[in-house]
């Protein structure tokens, strides 16, 4: 699955939506709610910090 990310200047996860659905509606809610807790390296543009998006693929594999 596939989960768009906003960065904020301060490396903080602003906004998260599915790209491409996993199929499964509780792996796409957990992979959102895992996404928005993360902090990144933000982007810069013309030498400054600034709000960026991004793609971020989420594998999962599950097993018994």
């Amino acid at each position: 699955m596939v989960i768009g990310v906003r960065v904020d200047a301060t490396g903080v996860v602003s906004d998260v939506w599915v790209v491409r659905s996993s199929g499964r509606t509780i792996l796409d809610e957990v992979a959102l709610r895992t996404v928005r807790g993360w902090r990144f390296r933000p982007g810069v543009v013309d030498d400054e910090a600034a709000t960026t998006e991004t793609d971020v693929s989420i594998r999962f594999q599950l097993s018994d």
